[in-house]
């Protein structure tokens, strides 16, 4: 959604009993997910590119339905289904979660390494 006041019209008609899918299909600016009421399906701490709406996600019970959530691409409202505490990750996101973690490691090193450079001769 665009606007605040769209999110927050939205979540009054979630808390007053609207379904959550075909409020996501009339309102979702997200055309990936509008025609499917606004299933992100399964995902993995990581895996979305919008931290804030993955950590509103993450801090939901089941069939919970957070408030709206700012992302740098409008408004969101959250509604967590179910979650599954060992679920496989497909190879694909194991190994971008896996580059993820190693850049911000190395990344975390460089920021607490002193480096020296000295002219060629000199130790």
């Amino acid at each position: 959604m665009n606007s605040e006041a769209t999110a927050n019209e939205v979540f009054t008609k979630l808390k007053a009993g609207a379904d959550f899918a075909q409020l996501a299909a009339q309102y979702s600016g997200d055309v990936t997910t509008k025609q499917t009421g606004g299933d992100l399906g399964w995902f993995s701490r990581g895996e979305l590119l919008q931290k804030t709406v993955e950590d509103a996600a993450f801090s939901l019970k089941d069939n919970e339905v957070s408030q709206p959530v700012k992302s740098d691409l409008g408004y969101h409202i959250v509604q967590t289904l179910e979650r599954v505490k060992d679920r496989p990750i497909d190879p694909n996101t194991r190994y971008r979660l896996t580059e993820d973690a190693f850049e911000r490691w190395i990344q975390s090193l460089r920021k607490g390494a002193h480096i020296e450079k000295f002219p060629n001769g000199r130790s």
